[in-house]
């Protein structure tokens, strides 16, 4: 089996443009024997977009856009 992955890496702010614009990188995992595991475990990362002016998020002064909701 194949498996094709497209995936950008992950940039911490603060960024450069040319580290946000990077194209995505092409990796390709091919098992060479079926007992092969890919070996990976996908997550799913939410985060704080936009802060609403004059909301309770806002007034909470620990709280920043680009903070991860665990």
């Amino acid at each position: 089996s194949i498996v094709n992955l497209f995936v950008r890496r992950r940039v911490l702010l603060p960024a450069t443009e040319a580290q946000v614009s990077s194209p995505p990188v092409k990796i390709t995992l091919t098992k060479k024997d079926r007992k092969d595991e890919f070996g990976i475990i996908l997550g799913y990362k939410v985060y704080i977009k936009e802060i609403v002016q004059n909301s309770l998020a806002s007034q909470e002064a620990s709280l920043h856009e680009g903070d991860t909701v665990l």
